[in-house]
């Protein structure tokens, strides 16, 4: 009877030292999950954060015509198609959505395009022109671009475009 009450406080012991390590091994990889998200947001040019940039608006119904209208006038020298096109491709397919939410104000910040936020975030250029890469110096001597955290990210779903991709299909998923 004494040996099977030693056996037993053995292997209580060995279950609780088991479970002790379980529970700390758990609290350490939430710990290091947790670092790891907050090393992630902290930085600014990561896929939570993206870019806007501040335009003066004209007047017009049709929000991708402001939009276009807008830019030219904001950089006058897009005289060509192949210009104003490139001048619209700078910013992100979104922006008339985000232009409707902003109706009635004279400057309104908007998304730039997934080329222009990674010239902004890494300084990539080889998918810019000249044209492109002199606006986009331009605004930014002009401090008219800006970081935002992206909760579009959050609340977007996948897409072949990278400015309005999200994760709230795999959120909801899961």
């Amino acid at each position: 009877m004494g040996r099977e009450i030693v056996n037993i406080k053995k292997r209580n012991a060995v279950e609780t030292r088991f479970r002790l390590l379980g529970a700390g091994s758990v609290f350490l990889a939430l710990m290091f999950l947790a670092i790891l998200f907050l090393a992630i947001l902290g930085k600014a040019n990561g896929a939570f954060w993206r870019s806007e940039v501040a335009l003066e608006i004209v007047a017009g119904d049709d929000e991708r015509q402001i939009i276009k209208d807008s830019l030219c006038q904001r950089f006058p020298d897009a005289k060509t198609l192949p210009q104003i096109n490139s001048l619209y491709q700078l910013v992100s397919k979104v922006s008339n959505l985000e232009l409707k939410k902003q109706r009635g104000e004279s400057i309104v910040w908007l998304s730039l395009s997934s080329k222009a936020d990674m010239f902004f975030k890494h300084g990539e250029t080889s998918v810019l022109n000249t044209d492109q890469l002199r606006w986009l110096y331009d605004l930014k001597e002009k401090n008219q671009v800006r970081q935002v955290f992206n909760w579009k990210f959050f609340t977007f779903a996948d897409s072949r475009e990278p400015e309005i991709a999200g994760v709230r299909a795999g959120l909801v998923g899961s």
